[in-house]
């Protein structure tokens, strides 16, 4: 991400559509230097008081996905759930909404969230978020499954190597995902 001001990325915030990429180079913007993160938490403190008064759900929707999407990246993933759960359509809205459950350990919340999303987006990020959510709740098997029928698409993807050594330290054994690749597999 180039420098930019505070006050010119604070501007540009709500232009577009937002993306993880983009959420992920505001937070380490913000992070690099403690003015311009207090100076985004002032701005989005305004702008969820504005969304308190809103009664267009279309407005709401637009608001709060911004207001939650600025609270995920300073972090405050409890105040950017609440936000986010305001939002009435958005798959990235309910994505982000997972993320911040995960965050809080809310693994149950999470693991309906990801679920919902898995059936509409078949992608990576979605699959291992909703095995991360059911290793945390305890439902390893379930976890199994997922990670195994998509072991020939993803087991080149280190998210997929990740999630699959969560689930075998859970499972309270080393090296036992071995037998979630597929065969002939070197790796």
């Amino acid at each position: 991400m180039t420098e930019v001001s505070v006050p010119e990325f604070i501007g540009s915030v709500d232009v577009g559509p937002l993306t993880m990429v983009q959420l992920s180079e505001w937070k380490q913007f913000v992070s690099a230097n403690a003015a311009d993160r207090r100076a985004l938490a002032v701005f989005v403190d305004v702008q969820a008081e504005a969304a308190s008064k809103l009664r267009s759900q279309e407005k709401v929707n637009e608001t709060c996905l911004l207001v939650g999407s600025l609270e995920w990246v300073l972090a405050r993933f409890e105040a950017a759930a609440e936000s986010l759960a305001r939002v009435k359509r958005g798959d990235f809205a309910r994505r982000l909404e997972g993320d911040c459950h995960l965050q809080l350990g809310r693994y149950s919340k999470a693991a309906q969230i990801f679920s919902k999303l898995a059936a509409k987006q078949e992608t990576l990020e979605i699959r291992m978020a909703l095995v991360e959510s059911l290793t945390g709740k305890g439902e390893p098997a379930e976890a199994q499954k997922i990670l195994k029928s998509v072991a020939d698409e993803y087991a080149d993807h280190a998210e997929w190597h990740y999630q699959s050594g969560m689930l075998a330290d859970t499972q309270g054994g080393q090296g036992r995902c071995r037998h979630l690749l597929p065969e002939g597999s070197g790796a």
